[in-house]
C-alpha cells in the first residue's frame, strides 16, 4: 500500500515544482517544435499529453511510449503549414520488452524558396534557402505497475542561406494509470538558448499537464490538457474520441487561451484497415498558426 502511496506522490511532486519558473512572457526561436505531430491528437485539440500512446507519444509525452501494444509501429505525415512552407514527419516506435520501448523521429518544415532583397528593399533575384530539422530518440519505461516515464534528447537545427544554427534539448514525461482515467505531465524542449548568427534565443520550453477518462463501455475517451510555456500564452486543450469497434474513429476537441477565452475547435476522423490506420485532422486556428489547416496521416502496425 505505501508504495502505491509513494509513486502517486513522486508523480505529484514531479508535476509541481516546474509550474514555478513557467511563467514568463515573449518569443522564442525554434517555434517549429511547438507544431503538433500526429493527427490523433490534433484532432481532440491537442489533448495528447495523457491520451496519446505509443509512436505518437515520442511527441506529447514519452511516457506513454511504455509500454507500446504493437511490436514496431509507424507514424509518418505531411500538411502545408501556410503557402509554399511543408512540414513532414516521421516517427518509429519498436517495443524491447514488456516493459521498455523506444522510438526515433524527424520533423522537416521546408520554407520553400525565398527571394532575397538588399538593405534598401530593392529584390535581389536571389533564392534564399530556409529549414528547421529537429531530430530526437526517445524511450520509455514502465517503473511500476501503471506508473511509467520517459525521456527524450533531440539535436535542433535552423537553417537560413548558409547559416546554421543548433542546439538540443530534451524532453521528460511521467505518466500514472488509475484504472479508467490517467494523469500525465511532460517538460518538453528544455535546454540551452539557440545561436543564430550573433543572436541568442530562447527555445519554447512548456510544461504540459494532461487527463484522460476512458469510459467502461471502451468507446468514449475523454481528454484534457494544460499547455504552460515558460515564454508565451497559456492553452487550455479539450477532446473527445469516439472509436467503432477499433475501426473507424471520430475526433474534436476546442483550444482555449484564457486571455481572450476565444475557442478553437478541431475535428478529426480515422480508419483502421488491418495493419493501417488513416487519420485526419481539420484545425480552425492554432497559437502557433491563424489559418485553418487540413492534415493527414499513416500509421502503420508491425505486430
Amino acid at each position: 500500500m505505501f508504495r502505491g502511496w509513494n509513486n502517486t506522490f513522486v508523480f505529484i511532486v514531479f508535476l509541481c515544482l516546474p509550474i514555478i519558473s513557467l511563467s514568463h512572457g515573449g518569443e522564442t526561436a525554434a517555434d517549429f517544435l511547438r507544431i503538433g505531430v500526429g493527427t490523433r491528437a490534433i484532432g481532440m485539440g491537442e489533448a495528447g499529453t495523457a491520451s496519446s500512446r505509443g509512436a505518437e507519444a515520442a511527441y506529447w509525452n514519452p511516457a506513454g511510449l511504455a509500454p507500446t501494444t504493437q511490436r514496431i509501429e509507424m507514424i509518418s505525415g505531411h500538411f502545408f503549414w501556410f503557402q509554399d512552407v511543408s512540414v513532414d514527419h516521421c516517427i518509429v516506435a519498436f517495443r524491447l520488452n514488456r516493459r521498455t520501448s523506444m522510438a526515433a523521429s524527424i520533423v522537416f518544415v521546408d520554407y520553400g524558396d525565398i527571394k532575397g532583397y538588399d538593405s534598401y528593399g530593392m529584390a535581389t533575384g536571389e533564392q534564399l534557402t530556409a529549414y528547421d530539422l529537429s531530430g530526437t530518440m526517445s524511450i520509455g519505461l514502465v517503473l511500476y505497475k501503471n506508473l511509467s516515464t520517459g525521456i527524450s534528447a533531440k539535436i535542433i537545427n535552423q537553417y537560413l542561406d548558409g547559416i546554421n544554427a543548433y542546439t538540443f534539448a530534451f524532453d521528460f514525461g511521467m505518466r500514472l494509470r488509475m484504472g479508467n482515467t490517467a494523469l500525465s505531465g511532460a517538460l518538453v524542449n528544455f535546454g540551452p538558448d539557440i545561436r543564430f548568427a550573433k543572436c541568442m534565443e530562447k527555445l519554447p520550453i512548456t510544461l504540459r499537464l494532461g487527463a484522460f477518462l476512458f469510459f467502461p463501455t471502451k468507446s468514449i475517451i475523454t481528454a484534457l490538457d494544460i499547455d504552460l510555456p515558460k515564454r508565451g500564452d497559456v492553452t487550455v486543450n479539450t477532446g473527445i474520441e469516439y472509436n467503432e469497434n477499433d475501426q473507424y474513429f471520430l475526433r474534436g476537441g476546442i483550444q482555449i487561451n484564457p486571455r481572450d477565452f476565444k475557442p478553437h475547435p478541431t475535428f478529426g476522423c480515422g480508419m483502421r484497415i488491418e495493419n493501417f490506420v488513416l487519420n485526419y485532422a481539420y484545425t480552425t486556428g492554432y497559437h502557433y498558426m491563424r489559418d485553418a489547416l487540413h492534415r493527414f496521416s499513416l500509421t502503420v502496425n508491425i505486430p
